[in-house]
C-alpha cells in the first residue's frame, strides 16, 4: 500500500541557536521557582554541542563528568517552539532535541525517545512540515536516570534517514553512523499481511475528497475515498 510525505523545502539548514534550544529542551533543567533554564552536558559525546551556546547565558561550569551552562531562558526548557516559524528553526530545534534524546543504531537508523509521548506528537506533526518522514510511536518499559530503579514508559520514534542529512547530526558517533548506513534500503510503504472480519456490524461512512479522491491516515499511509455516484 503507497505512503505519502510531504516534500522536503529547499534551503532547509541546521540553525545554531534553535538547535541549542532543543538540547535544553532534552537535556536541560528548570529548577522549581527560577525563571532561567541550565544546559546540561555529560559525559564526552555532549561535549560537541558546546559551541552552539557561544554567547549565550552564562560561562560554562565544569563538575566532575558534568558540565553546566545556567542563565539560558525558561521557556527553552518549559515550552516547545511554535510550528509557524522557518523551516530552518524548527529543523535546528529538531537537531539540538535529538542529540540530547535521540541515537542512531548500527545500522544507521535515527531513533528518538521520550516519556513524554505529546512529545513525539510535537515531533511527527513539526517533522511534516520540514518533509522528514517519521515511523509510527512504539513503546517500551526501561529503567531511566529519573525512574528510581523502577522500569517506566517510554516512547520511541524512528525518523527516515532518506530525509536527513548529516549535518542534522551534532554528536560525532550519530553523524558516522548515520553516514555509513545512510543509503541502506528503508521501508516507506506498507504492507498488508492478513485481514479479519470485526465481527461487528455498523454504519461507515468515507469522506469525498475532490479532485484527487485520495488522503492520507495517520502514519502517512495513502487511501482513495470510494467515489460512490448518487
Amino acid at each position: 500500500m503507497q505512503s505519502v510525505f510531504a516534500a522536503r523545502p529547499d534551503g532547509v539548514t541546521v540553525d545554531a541557536s534553535s538547535a541549542a534550544r532543543g538540547f535544553v529542551f532534552g537535556d536541560g533543567t528548570r529548577p522549581r521557582g527560577r525563571t532561567k533554564s541550565i544546559a546540561l552536558f555529560a559525559g564526552e559525546k555532549d561535549k560537541a554541542l558546546l559551541p552552539l551556546f557561544e554567547g549565550i547565558g552564562n560561562a560554562p561550569r565544569a563538575y566532575t563528568g558534568l558540565i553546566k551552562i545556567s542563565g539560558l531562558p525558561g521557556a527553552w526548557k518549559s515550552h516547545r517552539p511554535d510550528l509557524d516559524q522557518h523551516q530552518s528553526v524548527l529543523y535546528g530545534w529538531l537537531a539540538g532535541y535529538f542529540a540530547a534524546d535521540g541515537d542512531v543504531g548500527k545500522t544507521g537508523r535515527p531513533t528518538i525517545c521520550s516519556a513524554v509521548f505529546e512529545n513525539l506528537e510535537y515531533v511527527r506533526t513539526l517533522c511534516r512540515l520540514i518533509g522528514v518522514g517519521t515511523f509510527g510511536i512504539r513503546t517500551r518499559s526501561a529503567i531511566t536516570p529519573y525512574s528510581r530503579g523502577e522500569k517506566a514508559m517510554m516512547y520511541l520514534m524512528g525518523l527516515m534517514r532518506a530525509d536527513l542529512d548529516p549535518s542534522f547530526f551534532l554528536i560525532p558517533d550519530h553523524r558516522e553512523r548515520f553516514i555509513s548506513g545512510m543509503h541502506a534500503a528503508e521501508r516507506r510503504s506498507w504492507r498488508v499481511e492478513s485481514m479479519r472480519l470485526a465481527g461487528d456490524q455498523a454504519d461507515v461512512y468515507c469522506p469525498a475528497v475532490s479532485p484527487q479522491h485520495a488522503f492520507a491516515l495517520q502514519d502517512d499511509l495513502l487511501v482513495g475515498d470510494a467515489e460512490v455516484s448518487s
